[in-house]
């Protein structure tokens, strides 16, 4: 599926028991993004009821992602992007040996209700795409443009 996940099976479980939301109306789209994963694309996939989950966000983002890549020289596969945001939200290190200290801490649900209330630094440091230089406040800024001034700081098309 995505790579890693037999090592941070714990950590994508739990990120798949938070339901994301945003205060960035347009971000419904993302979560729209990650309730179309469901069921392999089938037609009644979006229909359902239940809220997207956290880790549904992210692989939707990391597809969108991936298809932002293709072409240019940091072409990458959805795993890689998707593994760019783990990093990103400070996630990495809360492989399955770490989790239970991180998650008995707290330390993993603070940094994923940082990034889901849009408390991270303005420049987008503990969100899914910090920029060495912000045009704005990526607090403000809904995850789909916060996406393309990552890449085209990032990227070289």
């Amino acid at each position: 599926m995505i790579g890693r996940d037999s090592e941070y099976g714990y950590l994508l479980l739990h990120l798949h028991a938070i339901e994301f939301y945003s205060p960035i109306e347009r971000d419904r789209n993302r979560a729209m993004d990650g309730k179309e994963l469901r069921g392999g694309f089938g037609p009644s996939f979006c229909l359902s009821n239940e809220p997207c989950t956290v880790l549904e966000m992210l692989i939707g983002v990391a597809v969108r992602m991936a298809d932002q890549l293709v072409d240019s020289p940091m072409e990458r596969s959805v795993g890689e992007c998707f593994w760019i945001l783990i990093g990103n939200l400070g996630l990495i290190r809360y492989n399955n040996s770490a989790y239970m200290n991180a998650i008995n801490s707290g330390i993993i649900d603070r940094k994923i209700q940082k990034f889901l209330d849009r408390r991270y630094n303005r420049d987008g440091l503990g969100g899914l795409f910090p920029l060495d230089d912000p045009p704005e406040d990526q607090r403000e800024v809904e995850i789909w443009y916060q996406m393309s001034q990552y890449l085209v700081e990032k990227v070289e098309f």
